[in-house]
């Protein structure tokens, strides 16, 4: 009898099949070229680097009706030993795959399938060349997507890329991952995680797609079962003494029985990642304003939007139970993992 596939199994094998169209060697990498794509016309300035990069600004300040999100200007005034004014912006860079399928994600579709209609093979060495030509430089290069964990090879080619010209001191890498890959341990080397370990200027953020299997599979349509790993990842990374941060979606559909949901999500950060973990991680207020994100919409999306203030209330009111006021306020590397 011909053993049938699983979902998860049918999503490894996606993966699998993404990376192999994403990478050549260990050093050439499948990178979004950003001309015509809808993406670029949420863009307030046009793309640079031969638009293979983009210039975004975070917010710090999301509103009255959210928190405010310190990554990762906070952590690179931190680690340059700068002040903050200034580094909200970032020089993105987007690897062109992605094994998920977020309906609010704002990067067009046709732009995650590893396909060369939409990006060109470049190395490490390429990408800081163009960077390095354009007269406004940020001091942060964030390597995005996507999701960069598809090829993990690139954040180490990018350390390579800056320390051989001596400006690994100069400016700050950072590194958005979905937490859906453990391709980091297949394919990487001992002195690959050294690397990352000892290079001062780095900072990994995870995003945790949701606080239930319920809210994650709704949010990605990955299969519910992939909702532990996406904990098990982070353990395993934080475990390793990387600078690691979260980011959540508190978007959901449903309201009934969120309260039980997120003392559960909180319950298994604390114990299987670190206790310290939750006020590393910082909710991600989801807009709908997006060109790709609009195309997608549906009447279930829009409740998801509308639900995720209350739902970060209750966040809000979780927390509070489980730390005190000075660590609720303290800076959030401050926070520590060992």
């Amino acid at each position: 009898m011909i053993k049938k596939k699983s979902q998860i199994d049918k999503h490894d094998l996606l993966a699998e099949e993404l990376r192999k169209k994403s990478i050549i060697g260990v050093d050439k990498f499948l990178i979004t070229n950003f001309r015509g794509s809808l993406q670029e016309k949420d863009f307030t300035k046009k793309p640079n680097c031969s638009n293979f990069g983009r210039i975004h600004h975070f917010k710090y300040d999301c509103g009255k009706d959210w928190v405010n999100n310190p990554l990762p200007e906070e952590v690179a005034a931190w680690k340059l030993g700068l002040p903050i004014e200034g580094l909200e912006k970032v020089q993105i860079f987007q690897n062109a795959a992605c094994n998920w399928r977020c309906w609010y994600c704002y990067v067009d579709y046709d732009c995650l399938l590893a396909s060369n209609d939409r990006a060109e093979f470049k190395t490490a060495d390429d990408l800081i060349d163009l960077f390095l030509k354009e007269k406004d430089r940020p001091l942060t290069i964030d390597m995005s997507g996507g999701q960069p964990d598809i090829i993990p090879e690139w954040p180490i080619r990018m350390m390579e890329a800056l320390i051989k010209r001596n400006l690994e001191k100069e400016y700050f890498l950072w590194l958005d991952d979905n937490l859906s890959l453990d391709f980091a341990w297949k394919y990487l080397t001992k002195s690959d995680f050294l690397l990352m370990k000892t290079y001062r200027n780095f900072g990994r953020i995870g995003c945790f797609k949701g606080f239930s299997p319920a809210s994650f599979h709704e949010n990605t349509n990955a299969p519910s079962e992939l909702f532990k790993q996406q904990i098990n990842i982070m353990s395993k990374w934080v475990k390793l003494g990387l600078d690691m941060y979260g980011y959540i979606t508190l978007t959901s559909s449903k309201i009934e029985g969120v309260k039980t949901e997120i003392r559960s999500f909180m319950d298994a950060v604390q114990k299987e990642i670190h206790p310290n973990f939750l006020l590393r991680i910082v909710p991600l207020k989801i807009g709908i304003d997006f060109s790709p994100t609009k195309t997608r919409m549906t009447a279930s999306h829009k409740k998801a939007y509308e639900n995720q203030f209350e739902v970060l209330s209750i966040w809000k009111d979780e927390l509070q139970t489980r730390y005190s006021k000075n660590e609720l306020e303290q800076k959030i590397y401050l926070n520590k993992l060992e």
